[in-house]
């Protein structure tokens, strides 16, 4: 089992990847840039992105810096991220430079389960077993709507079979489920934010989960 290497290889490359995120975005035509960070890969995005805004900050300021990075919607999916650094040190740098982050969070991940334990804290797309400070929350709020967390395990207390929806709930769901991937194509391709993406929120409101009826909102979604 190679993973505290993997883990670490992934980390140390965040450089290289922040270096070809600047150049997409200063040599090419493209508009947006998505990334998408699953599993151990997650640790390399989020650094990676942490970098890129901090070369953006450095910029002149009458300079649109989001606008000039051209980062488009980050995913971080079954992310094994430990969830403090993120929180405190992370996406409170970079989610202003971004059109949107979507994280993807499951308490029946077996992966990130074990990886909990091996690390000892808890992993960003794992069971959240620690309650986030105030000021956590105060520096994730400062981004707005730009952060989305996707509940994948919630489901409404009286609602429908989601027989059809796959394995959501896993550590491979973000394939393996039809709805997962149709909600990642349509985030990626149409830039649209949760409820017009035919999710909706849990009654605590710091969640967005799958309803039952999803394939019937996905049928009736207005896209461009």
């Amino acid at each position: 089992m190679q993973y505290g290497r993997d883990s670490n290889v992934a980390i140390s490359e965040a450089q290289n990847l922040a270096g070809l995120l600047r150049l997409i975005g200063e040599r090419t035509d493209a508009t947006s840039i998505h990334i998408l960070g699953y599993s151990a890969g997650a640790p390399l995005t989020s650094e990676a992105l942490v970098l890129r805004a901090q070369e953006m900050e450095q910029k002149s300021d009458d300079v649109d810096t989001r606008a000039a990075a051209k980062i488009g919607v980050v995913l971080l999916v079954g992310a094994d991220l430990d969830l403090q650094k993120w929180s405190k040190q992370q996406v409170p740098v970079y989610a202003r430079k971004c059109q949107r982050v979507i994280v993807t969070v499951s308490s029946e991940d077996p992966v990130l389960a074990l990886a909990s334990a091996i690390h000892g804290s808890d992993r960003l797309g794992g069971s959240w077993n620690i309650t986030l400070t105030d000021q956590h929350r105060r520096d994730m709020d400062a981004a707005g709507d730009r952060i989305e967390f996707l509940d994948m395990t919630y489901q409404e207390p009286k609602g429908g079979s989601r027989d059809d929806a796959g394995n959501v709930t896993g550590h491979f769901g973000w394939y393996q489920s039809p709805w997962v991937v149709s909600d990642v194509l349509l985030a990626l391709g149409y830039d649209l934010p949760a409820h017009a993406r035919g999710l909706e929120r849990t009654p605590e409101g710091g969640f967005w989960f799958f309803p039952s009826d999803y394939v019937q909102r996905l049928r009736g979604l207005p896209l461009p």
